[in-house]
């Protein structure tokens, strides 16, 4: 999706939202470029086939350009993947990637005007209201939550805080000890690769 109108404080205009229609889990990107689409495709492939020790068999897309280029098509089929696209001007299609985007942008809408937050900071925004998702139950699966029908175990929520809470960082470098040695701030997200917010 995109480009945005406002650029992400990180300098992202495009969305890349990738769906398991197993799992209901979902991977969510923030793009500068639409150029970026291969090599971030190419990432997440690594990182799931590695996760599930299986190989990547088909990808159900739009027809955007970024995913019919003869550069993304070659490297598909070099990677025995099917390439399932929608017809033209089709979006209910793509029905289950669809809803889960238009819920992930009405959640980070609701974060970013519930907070105050600037505009620019909707990417933001936008990764918290994904990690949330994978950690919601869903009512088709049984009340299971996507990241347990992916990972196969109940997500570990103890680190989950109430988003626009005070939350300290800490100051790198040497500081006194008279001095502070934090950053208040607020929370409005959480590292998907570390117990970090």
């Amino acid at each position: 999706m995109g480009p945005e109108e406002f650029t992400s404080a990180g300098g992202a205009k495009y969305i890349m939202n990738l769906v398991d229609n197993h799992s209901n889990m979902m991977w969510l990107y923030l793009l500068k470029e639409k150029s970026q689409v291969r090599e971030t495709f190419t990432e997440w492939q690594a990182l799931v086939e590695n996760e599930m020790g299986r190989k990547v068999k088909c990808l159900h897309t739009d027809n955007g350009g970024e995913y019919t280029s003869n550069e993304f098509k070659r490297y598909l089929h070099k990677q025995g993947i099917k390439h399932q696209l929608t017809a033209p001007y089709t979006s209910a299609q793509n029905g289950c990637t669809e809803c889960t985007h238009q819920t992930i942008m009405d959640w980070a809408q609701e974060i970013r005007l519930s907070l105050n937050l600037p505009t620019n900071m909707w990417g933001e925004c936008v990764l918290t209201s994904a990690y949330v998702k994978n950690r919601t139950p869903i009512r088709t699966k049984a009340d299971t939550t996507p990241f347990e029908a992916y990972h196969g175990q109940k997500p570990n929520l103890s680190h989950m805080q109430e988003l626009g809470c005070q939350a300290f960082v800490l100051k790198q470098g040497n500081n006194p000890k008279i001095c502070n040695q934090s950053v208040e701030c607020m929370l409005i997200g959480y590292s998907p690769n570390s117990k970090a917010y």
